[in-house]
């Protein structure tokens, strides 16, 4: 069983981008967030989307998943810590088969922007 971080506000998780989750020791690894993406494959307990910004993120799913029937989903799930791009999925949410990612992505860049930050995240993850 998985230890969830004691230190979110349940119910509150940031999104994200397969940028954001490059870095295997980001401010977002050990912490549930939010991804948005194209299905790709599902293969080995291992469901792969294409996010906004064309990169690939690898969530971790149970044996018994199933993947959902649309092409894109909102996967909610924990960062692997020390590991790039990997989540360990506790949560889809279908979005339909009509997405557009390139503007999700636009959203996703601008509330990484000092300026815009306290619209979007909760006060441990602004940046001093």
């Amino acid at each position: 069983m998985l230890e969830v971080p004691t230190t979110q506000q349940d119910g509150f998780y940031p999104r994200v981008n397969g940028t954001m989750l490059i870095d295997p020791n980001s401010e977002y690894s050990g912490k549930i967030v939010s991804v948005m993406g194209r299905q790709t494959s599902l293969a080995n307990g291992v469901l792969k989307l294409t996010t906004g910004d064309k990169e690939t993120v690898v969530c971790v799913v149970a044996p018994d998943y199933e993947q959902e029937a649309t092409e894109f989903v909102e996967v909610v799930g924990l960062v692997r810590e020390g590991v790039s791009k990997e989540v360990d999925l506790y949560v889809t949410r279908p979005l339909g088969d009509e997405m557009n990612m390139e503007l999700y992505n636009s959203m996703i860049e601008l509330q990484a922007t000092p300026k815009y930050q306290p619209l979007f995240r909760q006060p441990e993850f602004v940046k001093a």
